[in-house]
């Protein structure tokens, strides 16, 4: 037996693997998905030109070697032969033109279907319904049409679906969150997609990336989103979302990036939002909010929260050690911003035009090297800094510096005095 066993290794390597065969009914689903979508003209990138072109006339085989664009599987099925099934199709950026047609459903492997960026006008979302090993479709910007369809829950091992960027209407179905393996969900810029955001979806517990921005919701956000513990992408922008933000987001300890800019949400920040010991953006700009700014997490890199009613003062704005950008512009915050906000030395935008900020404005300000923006127009501040930061926001840093050391002996009721002596002296730095 060992003796037989070497000299099938023997032949093996002497007349290498077996001829590669693919089934008649994927070949049909090719040529099928070829011809719908005009594949005589697909433009392929640069990094999609290795491997020969589809051909049917007389055919090749797509597997041997690989056509472009295809990935196979293959697995032996005797001495001489493997049988192949295709399980990649990726053809983003090819100039497809058509609708992508039902009998892609004979590739019956195929687990990744890429086609993002094409021209797939009347192509819907039911093509991915007879794809039942399907793992990732990506189809972002290819002109999708119709409703989300029911029959996706037959797909049971689905686990990416990018569709943002298309014409897609209608409700979000329940049953996206029977979808167990679900890990990943796209549906922005689709601006028709309307309802609620089913309670269903609290079910989807391996979604680690939500992003339903750029649409017409108009519900709150249920409370049970908590029980989304592996999300670190939640992205709910541009809707027209109600009701106020549910103290349960403080749950989701994995979360990186909260998107929730231009809703109608109301009421305050959740204040547990210092628990989430991994947020690094939070954007709740351009809402109805109000009461006091909570403490906010150290983690916060970004911040925006302009267009609001919010109160309170900056102080905890000082105690964030990794933070970038904070606009807070346009609310109703009072008190004067923290002395030792130069401890921020992350700090790259400062937005705070539009409060009831009092106060003299800290000089050293002027010491945070990062800081490439700021704007606190429209409050009641004072101090040697407030007439130089238009010169500031126009020139940089080495100009505030200067400004503020012409400033230093000038008073700060003489603001004009103050910046007309800071044009000359930038006109003579010029000559």
């Amino acid at each position: 037996m060992l003796l037989l066993a070497i000299l099938e290794v023997i032949l093996i390597l002497c007349h290498g693997i077996g001829e590669k065969t693919v089934s008649e009914s994927q070949m049909v689903g090719l040529e099928y998905l070829f011809n719908s979508t005009n594949g005589e003209r697909w433009i392929f990138p640069p990094s999609k030109i290795d491997g020969p072109k589809w051909e049917f006339d007389p055919p090749t085989n797509p597997c041997s070697p690989e056509w472009q664009g295809i990935t196979c599987d293959c697995i032996s099925s005797g001495a001489d032969t493997e049988d192949c099934g295709i399980t990649e199709i990726q053809l983003d950026e090819c100039n497809m033109r058509g609708v992508v047609p039902d009998q892609l459903s004979l590739l019956s492997s195929l687990t990744y279907l890429h086609l993002n960026n094409n021209f797939l006008n009347g192509t819907r979302l039911d093509v991915a319904c007879g794809l039942p090993a399907l793992s990732e479709l990506r189809m972002r910007l290819v002109n999708l049409e119709g409703s989300i369809p029911s029959c996706l829950v037959q797909v049971t091992g689905l686990a990416r679906l990018d569709v943002g960027y298309n014409l897609l209407t209608g409700t979000l179905p329940d049953m996206l969150g029977a979808l167990s393996l679900l890990s990943y969900l796209d549906f922005e810029y689709n601006f028709h997609l309307e309802g609620s955001i089913p309670p269903a979806f609290c079910q989807a517990t391996a979604l680690r990336f939500l992003d339903l921005g750029s649409n017409q919701f108009t519900s709150s956000i249920p409370s049970c989103i908590g029980q989304l513990t592996a999300i670190s992408h939640l992205a709910l922008y541009y809707n027209q979302l109600i009701g106020t933000l549910p103290t349960e987001l403080s749950l989701i300890q994995m979360g990186v990036v909260f998107l929730f800019h231009g809703n109608e949400f109301s009421g305050s920040l959740p204040t547990a939002l210092h628990q989430l010991g991994q947020l690094s953006t939070l954007t709740v700009n351009d809402n109805r909010l109000s009461g006091r700014l909570p403490v906010l997490p150290q983690s916060m890199v970004e911040f925006t929260a302009n267009i609001n009613m919010l109160t309170g003062s900056l102080l905890n704005l000082a105690l964030l050690p990794n933070l970038q950008v904070a606009d807070l512009s346009h609310n109703a915050l009072t008190g004067s911003l923290p002395a030792n906000i130069a401890a921020v030395t992350t700090l790259q935008e400062l937005l705070l035009l539009g409060n009831l900020l009092t106060g003299q404005l800290p000089e050293s300000i002027g010491n945070i090297s990062s800081l490439v923006y700021i704007s606190v127009d429209s409050n009641m501040l004072t101090g040697l800094f407030t007439c130089c930061q238009s010169w500031f926001a126009c020139l940089g840093l080495p100009y505030l510096m200067l400004c503020m050391l012409i400033c230093r002996h000038c008073s700060q009721h003489n603001q004009a005095y103050c910046s007309g002596v800071f044009l000359r002296q930038l006109q003579s730095s010029f000559r």
